[in-house]
């Protein structure tokens, strides 16, 4: 009994430390055992755990089927608390691969089940949880003012410190992907600052993914895009899928950008001024790059039932297609979109693409 949850906690730590196939390794292990040996404490810690261990692998169906078990287990499990924090991390990540699978209503169903108990209890890991698990839905539909406004919900919950980083670090990525850049580094620097104060020695390597795509941004391309390919190659041996998935569609999305003339915060000008080889390189072709890197986002995330973020890579292949005077094609994609959130039908993406279907006629 002992060995099985010593062997589970073993499997969170290696977790936290972005090892994900050891990680899965040392859960599946710790499992089996608790299994044998008739422990529904050691079971529900690590089918917790597996939850958020299995979706940063990439297997969102699995997610659901540990969950359903979690869900058998955690009226079994004996001590309280240990039972309000195995429903607690359970709940929270089925709800947020539910919201990548595109099941906003059943994501929807656990965040406001962690916010009950949150309100019920007085359990602020509950509620912060249950912020997060609607900042998930809320990207999956493309809504980012949502998005950051359940981030702020979170931080606001004041939970344990690693709650809190979890929400900045959520927070972070999402100014990423905005238009201020000024924010992103605001955002950057506070999770910075707190991931210092306490003296973490997890998520390293998240943090310098985003410091990483700031630099991109930021008149260093050149140098912030070698970091990334350095880092994608680390989180790929890590069996970290998610974190690949997070490092390509950036890259691919600046690469359609430029092809496009968006602007992605800085590297249009004045930034192209300091990194000329860059754009010049990365210019050339730039349309056919995107679409082969995003073809094959839409291909592997589809493989994988990821459909939150399957439609925000379909919104960009639509913007690709519209600017290359590829109309069929652009509406073929915008279709896709309307099709992976019908049951969001005023999501922000759903709605930007029933507004560029008017437009292309």
């Amino acid at each position: 009994m002992l060995t099985a949850r010593w062997i589970a906690w073993v499997g969170m730590v290696t977790w936290q430390l972005e090892q994900i196939t050891d990680a899965d390794r040392y859960l599946t292990e710790a499992l089996e055992l608790a299994r044998r040996c008739g422990d529904p404490t050691a079971q529900g810690y690590a089918l917790a755990w597996l939850t958020w261990v299995a979706a940063q692998a990439g297997d969102l169906t699995r997610v659901v089927e540990v969950g359903a078990a979690l869900e058998r287990v955690v009226p079994l499990v004996a001590d309280p608390h240990d039972r309000l924090y195995v429903q607690i991390k359970g709940l929270g990540g089925v709800g947020a691969a539910l919201a990548r699978r595109g099941d906003a209503k059943a994501a929807t169903a656990c965040a406001d089940e962690l916010l009950d108990i949150g309100q019920r209890t007085g359990n602020r890991r509950a509620a912060a949880m249950g912020h997060m698990v609607t900042m998930a839905v809320s990207l999956s539909r493309g809504d980012q003012y949502a998005a950051k406004a359940a981030t702020v919900a979170a931080i606001a919950c004041e939970a344990d410190p690693m709650y809190v980083l979890f929400a900045r670090a959520w927070a972070t990525g999402i100014s990423i992907g905005g238009d201020s850049l000024e924010e992103s580094r605001r955002q950057l620097d506070e999770l910075d600052l707190m991931w210092r104060e306490t003296g973490a020695t997890v998520n390293s390597a998240v943090l310098a993914g985003f410091g990483h795509m700031i630099d991109v941004l930021d008149g260093h391309p050149s140098r912030g895009m070698a970091k990334l390919a350095e880092l994608r190659e680390d989180r790929e041996a890590a069996g970290h899928f998610d974190a690949v998935v997070n490092i390509d569609v950036f890259t691919a999305t600046v690469q359609s950008r430029l092809a496009t003339g968006e602007v992605v915060g800085a590297v249009t000008p004045p930034a192209s001024l300091r990194d000329k080889a860059f754009i010049k390189s990365h210019r050339v072709g730039a349309s056919k790059k995107a679409r082969v890197a995003l073809d094959h986002l839409a291909k592997l995330l589809g493989e994988r039932g990821d459909n939150g973020r399957l439609a925000a890579v379909e919104f960009e292949l639509a913007k690709i297609a519209k600017h290359d005077r590829r109309n069929e094609d652009a509406r073929a994609h915008l279709q896709t979109v309307q099709q992976l959130l019908t049951g969001a039908p005023d999501a922000s993406l759903s709605l930007r693409a029933n507004g560029m279907l008017a437009e292309l006629g």
